[in-house]
């Protein structure tokens, strides 16, 4: 239960520090960031139907946001609800397809409010790398197929490291792209020393890099 609060905290983080550097409401804002972390804090909680009432809830308060682009979010909710509220023959035990869903939710972000593609595309990237290695790390007790399973620990680090110089193409767009290819090394890292508590760290720092250069 320790680890999944820590995972709420850096994740719900990261979602607010990525949605402060579009034109969001405050308030979506936050009720996007709260609705991130629940979710992943009882993301194996078997109680689904508190989930699906919390996530309907968060959709309700969203619909009063003129902002939001409804039939995205729509999408991703439904995306997102495949893969944490059915635990069981839901999308996690189709290998890759999992990560892609993850990865499309993070994606997600900076389209809902500015349609910026490049953003998006780099967030793609980074979040799908990170959950390969994240991966890597459960895969002996992973009950289902995932990419480190079908390739070896050698051919998993070359695909991620790979994934992770793509986005320096994008450095126009924000100079924090840079350190992507550190932060994934950062996952690795944290994830062969197996600190469970701290896996989704590197995400975080992303986000707080990148909002700090959108700031400044």
């Amino acid at each position: 239960m320790r680890h999944q609060l820590a995972d709420a905290l850096f994740l719900g983080s990261s979602t607010f520090l990525l949605l402060q550097t579009t034109p969001t409401p405050l308030f979506a804002c936050c009720v996007l960031s709260l609705t991130s972390a629940f979710v992943y804090a009882l993301a194996d909680s078997n109680n689904w139907r508190t989930n699906s009432l919390f996530l309907f809830f968060i959709s309700g308060l969203l619909i009063l946001i003129p902002q939001v682009n409804h039939l995205v979010l729509l999408i991703c909710s439904i995306l997102f609800a495949s893969y944490f509220l059915l635990p069981n023959g839901s999308t996690r035990q189709i290998p890759i397809l999992k990560n892609l869903i993850i990865a499309g939710v993070w994606a997600s972000l900076p389209l809902l409010f500015h349609w910026n593609i490049f953003i998006a595309f780099t967030l793609f990237l980074l979040v799908f790398t990170l959950s390969v290695v994240i991966d890597w790390g459960d895969k002996e007790n992973d009950p289902f197929q995932t990419i480190p399973k079908l390739l070896n620990t050698r051919h998993t680090l070359e695909l991620t490291l790979v994934l992770s110089i793509v986005p320096i193409a994008f450095l126009k767009q924000n100079i924090a792209f840079a350190i992507i290819p550190a932060v994934v090394l950062f996952q690795w890292y944290l994830t062969y020393k197996k600190h469970r508590m701290l896996r989704e760290l590197p995400l975080f720092c992303f986000a707080l890099i990148y909002w700090f250069c959108e700031k400044v």
